[in-house]
């Protein structure tokens, strides 16, 4: 059993980020999961959700954006769904926010991902 580090709601889906890799995607009226989203190599820290993506921090290093339309797909393959993975940071992701035209995310840095042009990013060290 794994411990769930993070999770973040929209409508009537849940999502969550654990301690076994792996970002998870549940139907809150059925409590079942709809899709398990793997390829991070460590730990999920922080996750967002909006209505076309979900983006996860890890322990490993990186974030990544999967594609939330293709993951409630049941036919999309799993090679679709993880768009880009973003590997700025020193550290362990740590927390993310994010909307349609940048993300910003912490780690020993803030890195400040520009969506319509992804890099370089701007970065604001300690």
């Amino acid at each position: 059993r794994s411990s769930i580090f993070c999770l973040q709601s929209r409508g009537d889906i849940l999502v969550s980020g654990s301690d076994d890799k792996t970002v998870r995607i549940w139907d809150v009226e059925s409590e079942g999961c709809l899709r398990v989203l793997q390829g991070h190599t460590n730990f999920i820290r922080c996750i967002g959700v909006n209505e076309k993506l979900i983006v996860s921090g890890s322990s490993d290093h990186t974030i990544r954006v999967w594609d939330l339309q293709a993951a409630l797909d049941p036919n999309s393959s799993e090679e679709s769904l993880c768009l880009v993975t973003l590997m700025e940071h020193n550290g362990p992701v740590l927390g993310l926010q994010f909307d349609n035209f940048k993300l910003t995310s912490c780690s020993l840095e803030i890195v400040v991902w520009n969506f319509l042009n992804p890099v370089p990013p701007g970065q604001y060290k300690q």
